[in-house]
């Protein structure tokens, strides 16, 4: 392995993120960063739905995940 190959390797996996509900690791231009900022429904809900869930809505998202919970959260 070269020195180059070695680079290459330790830059993707700096650019790797963890999506905060499903773990999954993604590229961070494949992330979302606080969906709190982008969510359609009062502080008290998000609130509720970060207790609930045991996670935090200003970490990485997938997209997928990103999708869910705020469909699940402006829903109810």
């Amino acid at each position: 392995m070269n020195i180059n190959s070695i680079e290459t390797y330790e830059s993707f996996k700096d650019d790797l993120r963890q999506c905060t509900k499903c773990q999954s690791m993604f590229h961070y231009e494949d992330i979302f960063l606080d969906i709190a900022e982008i969510c359609d429904a009062t502080e008290e809900k998000i609130i509720e739905y970060e207790k609930k869930h045991d996670v935090d809505l200003q970490d990485y998202w997938c997209e997928n995940c990103a999708s869910k919970t705020l469909k699940e959260i402006e829903v109810q």
